[in-house]
């Protein structure tokens, strides 16, 4: 059982990082597979696990933002200065959609396979004809305001189980016309201060479990995480620096067709 817990935290770290619903894979294939589900020490571990490798890929952007953070607290005006800003803009939509969804509950964002297979259906088609019909002229460098609020609306329907953080940024890039390895380095960027605030979220839970966070499972764990998703960010940064996203967006419309089958067809996941 212990190697199954493991190898879900490998998959989970690799799925987490491509346009693919990571969240959707993390819900369904213990279900799928009979695996154990991760006790909350294990899933802050591996969560853990997925920011270490992330801020390790773009530490240099980390840096950059940084500095722009001590231009604005100078009063000082420069491109980083900006840069942070309009970051802190693409953020603020999903900040808002998760508090509104603390408050007034989760109830209507119910968990459910029928939910993970349709959205894993209907974004990847939206992905693949972003990815096939959107201009490829924009970077980072070029983002506007208004482009940055565009994004982070997107980036708020993650909120949606089956969504997945980075394909709802890849998503709003490709139609906005951002080259592709531009859509996956900021995916990763935005991705950062999301996952810690979902780590201060599931600090809560951690503090009432009796598991402790440096136990043989978690840590472990932890570590399949990170190296999972170490290997997905550099096999989505190579890939798309010639080729584009049709994979990934054909591989979410036959999982999601796939799980939606098994429910309406087999009852597989009823």
């Amino acid at each position: 059982m212990r190697l199954s817990l493991y190898l879900l935290a490998l998959l989970q770290g690799l799925f987490d990082v491509l346009p693919v619903g990571g969240a959707s894979h993390q819900l369904l294939l213990p279900r799928l597979l009979h695996w154990p589900e991760p006790t909350p020490a294990t899933e802050f571990a591996i969560h853990t696990g997925i920011l270490l490798a992330l801020a390790t890929w773009v530490w240099r952007d980390l840096f950059n933002l940084g500095v722009g953070a001590w231009h604005i607290a100078r009063g000082r005006r420069s491109p980083r200065a900006r840069q942070l800003l309009v970051m802190l803009l693409a953020l603020l939509p999903f900040i808002l959609a998760g508090v509104a969804l603390a408050i007034y509950g989760r109830d209507w964002l119910k968990v459910t396979p029928t939910t993970l297979g349709a959205a894993l259906l209907g974004f990847g088609l939206l992905l693949w004809l972003g990815d096939r019909l959107g201009m490829t002229v924009r970077r980072i460098e070029h983002m506007t305001a208004g482009n940055a609020l565009i994004i982070g609306v997107l980036l708020a329907v993650a909120l949606v189980p089956g969504a997945g953080r980075t394909a709802m940024v890849v998503i709003a890039c490709r139609w906005l016309g951002y080259e592709r390895p531009a859509a996956a380095r900021l995916s990763f960027i935005l991705s950062v201060p999301l996952l810690i605030i979902e780590l201060l979220v599931q600090s809560a839970a951690l503090w009432r479990s009796p598991e402790s966070l440096w136990a043989r499972e978690p840590a472990l764990a932890g570590v399949g995480a990170l190296l999972g998703a170490l290997l997905g960010i550099g096999l989505l940064t190579a890939w798309v620096e010639r080729r584009s996203f049709a994979p990934f967006a054909l591989y979410r419309i036959l999982a999601g067709a796939g799980v939606l089958a098994l429910i309406y067809l087999f009852h597989g996941l009823a």
